[in-house]
């Protein structure tokens, strides 16, 4: 679940609330609550004709997972991104990346940062495509925790909004550098004033 409020013009907090599942090979699956993750987004600067709009957007990563049960990360940790963005018509893209600080046992800190561009097809429909990147993570060598590497995934996706208020997200994709894998998001999003 994400909740997103806008506090003041340009600002706006978010949480988000996880079910986590390990999926071990040949051990017990575990499910469960995950970490949360509260952040701010804040834009500096405002898009014009000639520049895009620059927003930092820290977030912390909060502990509620049980680490024990390979749940969550076990310690607060923190994320640092700018990001920019820029509108062409019916075409959105934007940029960014930062630094996330992870002092959890067997953790890394790691550079990320992504690209996405979007193309507004008609009111009810949005098309998107995303690249991201994220260094090495974790400092284990044994599975089912193995370092990965850096890894970049490719992410194709869609937003269907059902009425001004109502929309379904979806995004899968795969890795082009690093272990492969495939990734998947799907969302139900409401929206209202409050």
């Amino acid at each position: 679940v994400e909740i997103d409020y806008g506090i003041v013009p340009n600002t706006e907090i978010h949480f988000i609330f996880t079910v986590a599942t390990f999926l071990p090979e040949g051990r017990q699956n575990t499910t469960g609550i995950g970490d949360i993750e509260a952040g701010i987004k804040t834009v500096i600067l405002t898009e014009t004709e000639r520049r895009p709009k620059i927003a930092l957007a820290p977030a912390l990563e909060i502990p509620a997972g049980n680490y024990r049960r390979n749940l969550g990360n076990g310690r607060l940790w923190s994320k640092w991104p700018i990001w920019f963005e820029k509108n062409f018509g019916p075409w959105n893209t934007s940029i960014g990346g930062g630094y996330a600080f992870n002092s959890a046992p067997n953790m890394k800190t790691f550079l990320f940062g992504g690209w996405t561009v979007q193309r507004t097809i008609n009111d009810k429909l949005m098309l998107g495509a995303e690249i991201f990147s994220e260094g090495s993570y974790t400092t284990i060598h044994t599975y089912p925790f193995q370092d990965t590497g850096a890894s970049t995934i490719l992410n194709l996706g869609l937003s269907n909004n059902f009425t001004k208020q109502a929309s379904f997200i979806f995004s899968g994709g795969h890795t082009l550098v690093g272990v492969k894998e495939w990734v998947a998001y799907g969302g139900f999003y409401v929206s209202f004033n409050l």
